[in-house]
């Protein structure tokens, strides 16, 4: 169905795209991360830039666009939970200010050495 070329998938998603709308608008009523279109158009960008990707009928190919709508909503909310747990920053233990090895500069009074 999909021999990885450009124009191969665009006529694909183009003859298809009422019934991937179907199926995302499904997939996102039980995750509301991402709108119908939204998902739809990400599930283009997955399957372009596949290189070798090939379907043996229409079955095969929505079985595909299923999982990858539920891939796709999973990656969604994973980095929307570690976004909300500090976005991979890197966790820094504080020191109290007594410590003499967190000592900085300190600021000098005027007329003193």
């Amino acid at each position: 169905m999909i021999e990885g070329r450009s124009g191969a998938t665009d006529a694909l998603f183009v003859q298809l795209y009422p019934q991937l709308r179907a199926m995302a608008r499904s997939a996102i009523a039980l995750n509301d991360t991402l709108n119908t279109t939204g998902l739809v158009h990400e599930l283009y960008l997955r399957v372009a830039e596949r290189e070798t990707l090939s379907f043996d009928d229409r079955r095969a190919f929505f079985g595909y666009a299923a999982r990858a709508m539920r891939h796709l909503l999973v990656d969604r909310a994973r980095t929307r939970l570690r976004m909300k747990r500090g976005g991979g920053l890197k966790a820094v233990e504080w020191q109290a200010a007594s410590d003499p090895g967190n000592a900085g500069p300190r600021r000098r009074r005027a007329g003193t050495r």
